[in-house]
């Protein structure tokens, strides 16, 4: 007697249950992929703006190390010695040449406009500050800019690393095109951070010491920067970055 021949029976897709773990998985791996491309895009502005950061402040203290120890040779004019000598209510001369080191310095490193072009009282602007900036006004910022974080500041920072100090120079032809920013109604340039907002440029006289201390600083990924009453002694809050305190790895 012969046997029908066996049949099998063919599979027609995949069962529910099947489906729905395959998708549960997909679904994860989505998850995970999703959180690894966020984190890398917080991770890569961060990195450069800190890279960006440390590079251009330590230009920045090499320069005003210069420009301190030439200030301590030049020859102050009487009239300015005097003027000095009443203001620190002081007689004693280092006393004196500590107060003009701290004009020349704020006559060198503006953060301000207004700085910038008037200069420091008795020693007036620096020409070359005067000649960029006089009767010009700094970019209106973006409607949803963050507080404190205009573009003023980064604009004297541009303007401050382009001039030679006493042998000590930086060469802006360095920084790439996304760390600069032309603004094209009055082509002034400034820096930018990994987010595309302008670095920050400040000064911070320290009583205790009687020295004008330099920091670069970004607002970092939440776009708010909070002000300091004393960068000395405070460290950023939030995720602001600050040169001084990525210099302590904080």
């Amino acid at each position: 007697m012969t046997l029908p021949p066996a049949t099998t029976r063919r599979r027609q897709g995949f069962t529910l249950v099947e489906l729905l773990v395959v998708i549960a998985i997909m679904a994860v791996l989505a998850a995970l992929s999703v959180g690894v491309v966020i984190k890398m895009m917080r991770v890569a502005p961060q990195k450069s703006t800190e890279t960006l950061i440390m590079k251009l402040a330590s230009v920045i203290e090499a320069q005003s190390r210069a420009v301190n120890d030439q200030a301590r040779k030049e020859q102050i004019p009487p009239a300015i010695w005097s003027s000095l000598q009443a203001s620190v209510g002081n007689s004693n001369p280092q006393r004196v040449l500590d107060a003009y080191t701290q004009l020349r310095l704020q006559q060198e490193f503006p953060t301000t406009f207004a700085l910038a072009v008037s200069g420091p009282p008795l020693l007036g602007p620096k020409k070359e500050y005067r000649d960029a900036l006089q009767g010009r006004s700094a970019p209106a910022p973006n409607n949803a800019a963050p507080m404190n974080n205009g573009y003023e500041s980064s604009i004297c920072l541009y303007l401050a690393l382009s001039f030679d100090r006493m042998g000590q120079s930086f060469d802006l032809s360095t920084l790439s095109p996304r760390e600069v920013y032309t603004d094209p109604a009055t082509g002034l340039k400034c820096l930018m951070d990994g987010w595309d907002e302008p670095l920050q440029f400040v000064a911070h006289f320290d009583s205790a010491t009687g020295a004008t201390n330099y920091y670069i600083r970004s607002a970092g990924a939440n776009r708010i920067q909070e002000v300091l009453p004393n960068e000395d002694l405070l460290p950023p809050p939030a995720d602001d970055l600050s040169s001084k305190f990525l210099r302590l790895g904080k």
